[in-house]
């Protein structure tokens, strides 16, 4: 199977741009988008042109062992050396020998009509990134939002061109929660500053369905239970420019009431960009 025609050399070098800072702040060198619709269709996102085209040539003799039937996964955080199914799957160990990809972790967020997968790893010689994924899975979440946010035209693209994988039957995968004690220093307020995001994308079949920063960081004080005229204060804006934005999310979302807005936000899966939110808040205070 040939790579499909939006994986160019120019989309790849588009994700590695995209990437490029993140990868100076962490140490992690690869990443993989990857959604599979309930239909069993679908899109990969990377900037490593090389193993893509390895594994869409020769997926038919290996198991993509952190993939999942999309109606079936829950929310995970996979450290590959952490399972060993996953680390000793034949595919990985290729990864690792023949294209320097290891000590990764996949984040699986499933939503309604799709699953995201969103795959990291670094090089042979880093295994100590194993205790940053565990201790800091928020810097993941982060950039997960950042790159929707940046990529939204290729992932737009991409969608005009799913692919299936017909011999694919992903197994199940089951992982245990860690109880982490060590924390490992890591420069947050970096972070938010290498990966601005403007706009979230909201997990809907609607792409075009997003929020603006403003938008988000209102809807995320609402849900915390601030008036309009506490998150004004909080922002620095008047009640009435506050009152505005939280209008304008419920045009977006189809509702009257913020009851319904809030139940609405629960469903396309705001969890993510309140946290990073709340986050983002919490380095500013200290």
């Amino acid at each position: 199977m040939t790579l499909p025609p939006y994986l160019t050399d120019d989309c790849c070098n588009q994700i590695r741009e995209i990437c490029k800072n993140f990868f100076e702040l962490t140490s992690i060198t690869y990443f993989n988008f990857v959604r599979i619709y309930n239909d069993g269709s679908r899109i990969d996102i990377h900037h490593n042109r090389q193993w893509m085209k390895f594994v869409h040539k020769n997926h038919s003799q290996y198991s993509l062992i952190v993939e999942e039937k999309p109606e079936y996964v829950t929310p995970l955080c996979i450290v590959w050396d952490l399972i060993l199914d996953v680390k000793e799957d034949s595919l990985i160990k290729i990864a690792r020998e023949k294209f320097g990809i290891d000590h990764g972790v996949t984040l699986v967020k499933p939503f309604y009509g799709f699953v995201e997968f969103y795959y990291f790893a670094t090089s042979k010689d880093r295994e100590d990134l194993n205790l940053f994924y565990i201790n800091n899975q928020y810097v993941l979440n982060t950039f997960s939002l950042y790159f929707k946010d940046k990529a939204s035209l290729i992932l737009k693209n991409a969608e005009n061109y799913r692919i299936t994988f017909p011999d694919k039957h992903p197994k199940w995968l089951k992982t245990q929660s860690l109880a982490v004690t060590e924390k490992k220093k890591f420069d947050a307020e970096k972070l938010f500053e290498i990966c601005p995001i403007k706009k979230y994308i909201l997990n809907t079949n609607d792409s075009a369905l997003q929020l603006s920063l403003r938008e988000a960081e209102c809807l995320t004080y609402t849900f915390d239970g601030l008036s309009p005229k506490e998150i004004g204060k909080k922002l620095g804006i008047s009640f009435r420019t506050v009152q505005g934005y939280i209008d304008n999310i419920k045009i977006k979302f189809s509702c009257s009431y913020k009851s319904d807005m809030l139940y609405f936000a629960k469903k396309i899966g705001f969890e993510d960009i309140y946290n990073s939110i709340k986050m983002r808040d919490s380095i500013k205070d200290n």
